[in-house]
This record gives structure tokens, sequence and C-alpha cells, in this order.
């Protein structure tokens, strides 16, 4: 999304400019073995202004967990991250960390889910 607004520079203290506005987004999924899926969007951070339109990084992990003799679920989790150019490689990092350690609670969560009660 471009917005205009009023910014200040070094050459003219008024100058209107375009800022591009974008937030990451994540999005998990969870195929559960009854044929079930359960999606959930979630925001991380907030909405950030770009001088230039952003790069985007993103990070997807699956996992099938196999949760007993032929019953499996299966979670997918992704994450989108607008950034700046310069910043691509940083970005890539926290993005992958993140999604790492979220499909590693959501595949302890679903397995917790499956697993026998006593």
């Amino acid at each position: 999304m471009a917005i205009t607004k009023k910014i200040k520079t070094s050459d003219e203290p008024n100058e209107e400019a375009v800022l591009h506005s974008a937030a990451a987004k994540a999005s998990i999924e969870v195929k559960h073995p009854d044929g079930s899926t359960t999606t959930k969007d979630e925001p991380v951070g907030g909405a950030k202004l770009f001088k230039e339109p952003p790069c985007t990084v993103g990070f997807t992990l699956g996992c099938t967990i196999p949760l007993a003799p032929y019953t499996s679920g299966r979670a997918e989790v992704s994450l989108s991250v607008p950034c700046g150019h310069g910043e691509i490689n940083k970005v890539y990092d926290f993005a992958k960390k993140w999604v790492e350690d979220r499909m590693e609670t959501v595949s302890s969560e679903l397995a917790a889910s499956m697993a026998p009660t006593t």
C-alpha cells in the first residue's frame, strides 16, 4: 500500500514523498488426522514505512507428524516479512528462526492433542 506523507528532507523541509506501508504476515495451517484443517493467520510486529517499495522475504516449513499407526497430522508454518534491500539476509535469518520455533510449538501441540489418555 502506498501513502503520501509530508516528510522533512535536507533539501526541502515540506517535500511530499510516497511512502510504502507493509507488515509481516504469518500463517499456520494444521491438517488433523480426521481430515479437518485449522488455519490461523497472525500479525508479527506492526506496519513499517518504506521510502521505496520493500522487498518481501518469506520462509515456509512443513512437517508430517506420525501420531499413531497409520495416522498422521501435518503442520505448515510460513512467515512473510517486508524489508529494505539491504536487510534481506538479516530478515531471512529472523524469518527462518521464527518459523522453526513456531513449528516446534505447533508440532508438539498436535502430537499432544493425539496422545492416548489413561
